[in-house]
């Protein structure tokens, strides 16, 4: 048996590594910004948008960090064909990932999860998370809002 470090691991066998993931390819959005007040209409905080961050998420989020550590990666997934489906797909290519296995479908929007947090680095806590994906009982996207503290 040959002496195998963890170090020997990663800088020598990891990046001869062939990957394949297969899952759920989505988008991470965050929204960071400001409550600079409470909205008239109810009370709730408008936050004033100063910047916004898409990522890989999901199974994507995996092929992209198995990538940075030079595996060769290939996607198998799902998009919709919409705006965010495009994005998936330019970050995949962007990451090194192979996205041949990658299929756009009419009629299914790409799962996005929207995170709205705080403008700070200190404190940049979420305060609002919304999911778009695909309803399990329609073909149409719906979303899904949930608070998080």
């Amino acid at each position: 048996m040959r002496n195998r470090t963890l170090q020997s691991f990663l800088t020598k066998e990891l990046p001869s590594l062939r990957v394949g993931v297969i899952g759920d390819c989505m988008l991470d959005r965050y929204i960071f910004g400001n409550v600079t007040r409470i909205s008239p209409e109810s009370p709730v905080p408008v936050n004033v948008v100063e910047r916004e961050t898409e990522v890989l998420g999901g199974a994507a989020n995996v092929a992209n960090n198995l990538a940075r550590l030079d595996c060769e990666v290939h996607m198998a997934a799902r998009v919709g064909n919409d705006a965010h489906g495009m994005i998936v797909r330019q970050q995949l290519q962007d990451n090194r990932i192979h996205s041949h296995g990658v299929f756009v479908e009419d009629g299914i929007p790409t799962t996005t999860k929207n995170t709205y947090s705080r403008r700070t680095t200190a404190d940049c806590s979420s305060r609002l998370r919304s999911n778009e994906t695909l309803s399990q009982k329609k073909v149409k996207s719906t979303s899904y809002i949930g608070w998080m503290y």
